[in-house]
């Protein structure tokens, strides 16, 4: 009997000792430390949200904010702000002024992806009066925290490709401890996105060259053109992602073959998405550039 009992106390230990040098050497540990991010994140995000927004406070986030109601409501890219520059400008090229207004002013990454979420939250509305905080105001900040926690995986990713896991890891975790990243994220305004598309560019061209270490040209080449398309798409939320693409340019055609199909494909690729608005203020101000051409 006695030795029946050690049997089982000799099992029950050695089950022991293999679940605890699992939780501390193998698959279960990467896995523990990950969920132990993953609550650290969502536990920061929900103090932040619940307990520290109180709305936007920065006009430009107001401003683009009521720019994607007017799309969510199906109002199309205009605004509520009438500025007189923008009506001066709009008289002397095109001699007549649209209503509602067009908007010319803001950059429509941060206005079309707050039409979005302000349309399948269903809180494109006038804010009620005893609401203290929009609730509209209140989803833009969620999507910007989840903009945020996809750009820390992308970044995690390709820390680790370029690097190992052990600094990524690290390095992701000083990006979560960064204050001035979180406020971002809740402010209203596109850099979260612009973050997140900067990342995934960033990403597809590490791959782009790995593809042609390996010698898949077209794949380098599909990847190369991605990474521009992503670029183009960061643009749309402030125009700083010219000077992105200048750097990625040339980086890409110093080290991507072929040379010349590379410079010329490229470009292509990275104005695509910024054509739309070139169009938008050609039409409404005959200028491709939009207002802040003037404001230089």
């Amino acid at each position: 009997m006695l030795g029946g009992v050690c049997d089982v106390v000799g099992v029950a230990e050695h089950f022991t000792q293999r679940v605890l040098h699992a939780l501390e050497q193998g698959k279960p540990a990467d896995w523990l430390k990950r969920a132990l991010v993953v609550f650290v994140v969502v536990a920061i995000s929900a103090t932040w949200l619940m307990l520290k927004f109180n709305g936007f406070a920065i006009p430009e986030a107001m401003d683009q904010a009521q720019i994607g109601r007017q799309i969510a409501t199906g109002q199309g890219y205009t605004t509520l702000y009438a500025r007189p520059l923008a009506l001066h400008l709009m008289l002397a090229r095109t001699g007549k002024i649209d209503h509602p207004l067009p908007d010319i002013s803001e950059p429509p990454l941060g206005p079309l992806l707050n039409a979005l979420v302000l349309k399948a939250t269903g809180t494109a509305k006038v804010a009620p009066d005893d609401e203290i905080v929009f609730s509209g105001d209140r989803a833009i900040g969620a999507a910007g925290f989840l903009f945020f926690a996809g750009s820390l995986v992308l970044s995690y990713l390709l820390a680790r490709r370029l690097f190992d896991p052990r600094l990524a890891l690290l390095g992701t975790g000083l990006v979560i401890a960064t204050d001035i990243l979180w406020r971002f994220s809740f402010s209203g305004l596109p850099q979260m996105p612009m973050l997140f598309f900067f990342s995934a560019a960033m990403l597809a061209l590490a791959a782009a060259l790995d593809a042609q270490d390996r010698g898949l040209k077209r794949g380098a080449l599909a990847l190369t053109l991605a990474a521009a398309l992503l670029l183009g798409i960061t643009t749309l939320g402030n125009g700083i992602g010219l000077w992105i693409f200048d750097g990625f340019w040339i980086f890409a055609v110093a080290t991507l073959r072929p040379r010349w199909l590379t410079a010329f494909a490229t470009p292509a690729a990275y104005v695509l998405p910024l054509l739309p608005w070139a169009l938008h203020n050609w039409r409404v101000l005959r200028n491709p550039f939009g207002l802040g051409f003037y404001e230089l």
